[in-house]
């Protein structure tokens, strides 16, 4: 029995989905009821009437997705075929632009220049680039030649960055490593460092072939976008590292596409279970973890995501032009650029930096964009007041066709000042980098999220001190009344099989039950609408997110430790908006000072500046580091695992009792005063 046939085959709708599917929709019972051991019969849940015509035809017609003769490969062998593939612009950015051909045979060259120096199947290839044409070359060199990019993070100061490539290079093990020239030393001292740690004697890694691009070797006025500057010294790079010596052995990436053109592209056989991508994720508990992609989750997301988007671009031109700001090293990013683009048969736009304000007009004005892609902040900002005038200019006439937001919460001020700016309503998703991204999509802007086709999702109740024994539950036993919250399960091919090297993180986020069903634990709360649509209320799990970006507050509390005067502390977050616990988020910081200290919040945050191992988005304000009494207790469970997402709670309660439930973006000191209303006592 395949996997999608158990999926349904497990008494879906007994026990409480039964009596939920009777206070959602009670005309249901009798169809149901004929229902209770069919197979795969989506029409019977909540969500199926939100889908449009042609999405519920196709359920019904083919209850199990089938991924057969689907390949990665032949979807961007079918974009390659366009019969304008001469011309037409495929990706822009940098100021630079590739057409379709161009990137076919650039990223076809370096594929061969691959296999002819890796020699072997299924490596694993190290990318550590910024969104731009090249980074796709790259991409798509290393998937044509059969093997798998792993997507390393470029953010960082030189040291943090240092640190940061050199965990992630051991969590991977890559056999080869493609970066820029800019991060000459940041990737020589990484190497060396991970082959110190784990194996003096060897060379592993200081052996392993190294191409680095020179994608800042150009003029710096005229050569770049404004910002560039900035983006490179935010990356670990600067002006100098373009004169840096290049790592021993390394090649750069225009003679290795040059070598490659003389050669053949042997042919490259993909299996559903073969790993695709590699990308890093700070998980459900906030630790670095890198997961593995397999083809199948990335064709079923894609199959997935891509039946909701043809449906949203109707009307849309037959090649499309699409505005990505968002990081390649983020799961949205990488799918939108590998998966919708040429899902699509579009034209994508890049922009390396979306902090610089000049490039988001810049590249809005080149590209008159068909579709959107953003987070709250960055469309907030465009057509916002000080925002919407230049991003009238830019567009001119044109209105896109969709604008997609994810990562936190979509505002209503956000909502109302796109529509109002662009004249389309936001559509909002929401997703996970487990789940390779695509969980659910709002079908109708502002009415709720959908279970994306062939996804099933559960609402659940699990006590904190309860571990889920693999097939062994029942998740039935321990769903929600409908309308009721609970945390949010998630299963589908597109659910990864775990992190590497992580095999307790693993066991807690990944789940099968007694029907043999897979489901990811999100660490999300959600409910049912009474419409049936989902929302997702607030996060269970620990992580901060700042615009966007995780924040572990197990790393910031390990540092903040390590000054003499403190004993204790415990890391959260708290909302920006009341209104939206689910969405952007503060860092929170409460210290307990040894006997006798005498320490500050500006002290605390003084320290962790100095550390220099924390970004500028993972540290707190000093209005937000609260101090308690050397003697206070903070919440922890029986077994001592910090309660923070209990603090998550009291903070949300006493920010609703001060300042309501009505959307309003706090600042800093208004949220100040609450810590010390704060209860740190569970159950209290």
């Amino acid at each position: 029995m395949t996997e999608a046939v158990q999926l349904f085959s497990r008494k879906r709708f007994s026990g409480h989905w039964l009596s939920n599917m009777l206070k959602i929709a009670p005309a249901l019972l009798l169809v149901a009821a004929s229902h209770l051991f069919a197979g795969t019969d989506w029409e019977q849940t909540p969500w199926f009437e939100h889908f449009p015509p042609s999405i519920q035809a196709k359920l019904k017609a083919n209850p199990d997705l089938d991924l057969t003769d689907k390949s990665i490969l032949k979807l961007w062998d079918d974009y390659f075929d366009a019969s304008d593939a001469e011309s037409r612009i495929a990706v822009s950015g940098l100021k630079k632009s590739l057409t379709i051909r161009q990137l076919d045979e650039e990223s076809r060259d370096l594929a061969a220049y691959l296999q002819a120096r890796l020699q072997g199947q299924k490596h694993r290839v190290a990318v550590m680039m910024p969104s731009s044409p090249e980074l796709m070359v790259v991409l798509l060199g290393v998937i044509r030649a059969g093997y798998v990019p792993v997507i390393v993070l470029t953010a960082g100061d030189n040291d943090l960055l240092t640190q940061k490539l050199k965990k992630q290079l051991q969590l991977s093990k890559p056999s080869a490593m493609i970066g820029m020239a800019t991060h000459s030393k940041v990737i020589q001292d990484a190497l060396e460092g991970a082959q110190q740690e784990d194996n003096p004697d060897g060379d592993s890694y200081t052996s392993m072939p190294l191409i680095v691009s020179g994608l800042f070797d150009t003029d710096q006025t005229t050569g770049l976008v404004a910002g560039a500057t900035r983006w490179l010294r935010s990356t670990g790079a600067s002006w100098t590292g373009i004169t840096q010596s290049l790592p021993a052995g390394a090649v750069t990436l225009k003679s290795a596409i040059q070598e490659g053109s003389d050669k053949q592209v042997a042919k490259v056989r993909m299996g559903l279970d073969d790993e695709a991508l590699v990308q890093f994720t700070s998980g459900t508990t906030g630790n670095p973890k890198a997961i593995s992609i397999t083809q199948k989750n990335l064709l079923a997301n894609l199959e997935q995501v891509g039946d909701v988007l043809r449906f949203q671009m109707e009307g849309a031109p037959p090649q499309p032009s699409l505005w990505m700001p968002l990081p390649m090293t983020h799961a949205f990013g990488l799918m939108i650029a590998m998966g919708a683009m040429p899902l699509l048969k579009g034209s994508l736009q890049l922009v390396t930096d979306p902090r610089n304000p000049e490039e988001l007009f810049s590249t809005l004005g080149s590209s008159k964009p068909d579709a959107l892609f953003g987070v709250d902040k960055l469309l907030a900002g465009i057509t916002g007041e000080k925002g919407q005038p230049k991003t009238l200019n830019a567009m001119g006439d044109k209105k896109p066709t969709m604008i997609v937001a994810g990562a936190s919460a979509i505002k209503q001020t956000t909502r109302d000042s796109v529509k109002a700016t662009l004249g389309v309503d936001i559509t909002e998703g929401y997703g996970m980098s487990e789940s390779t991204v695509g969980i659910a999509l709002e079908m109708k802007p502002g009415q709720g999220l959908v279970p994306l086709p062939y996804i099933d999702v559960r609402i659940a109740k699990i006590p904190e001190d309860e571990l889920l024994q693999e097939e062994q539950f029942d998740l039935n036993n321990y769903e929600v009344q409908s309308g009721d919250e609970g945390e949010l399960f998630v299963s589908g091919d597109n659910i990864c099989g775990g992190y590497d090297q992580c095999p307790e993180e693993t066991a807690k986020t990944f789940v099968t039950d007694s029907n043999r069903v897979r489901w990811i634990r999100t660490g999300d709360n959600a409910a049912f609408n009474p419409n049936g649509t989902l929302r997702i209320t607030a996060r269970a799990k620990e992580i901060i997110v700042v615009n966007g970006q995780n924040v572990n507050p197990e790393k910031l509390e390990s540092i903040a430790a390590q000054m003499g005067d403190i004993e204790e502390t415990m890391a959260f977050g708290v909302p920006k908006d009341p209104a939206y616990p689910a969405g952007d988020e503060r860092v929170a910081l409460i210290v307990r000072p040894k006997v006798r200290a005498n320490v500050s919040s500006i002290d605390v945050v003084n320290f962790l500046n100095t550390s220099k191992r924390l970004e500028t988005y993972e540290t707190p304000l000093s209005e937000l580091v609260h101090i308690v009494p050397h003697d206070a207790v903070l919440p922890r469970n029986p077994l001592t695992k910090p309660l923070r997402t209990f603090l998550k709670r009291e903070a949300l309660s006493q920010l609703r009792s001060t300042y309501g439930s009505q959307s309003q973006e706090l600042q800093p000191k208004d949220i100040t005063g609450i810590f010390a209303a704060m209860s740190l006592k569970p159950g209290k």
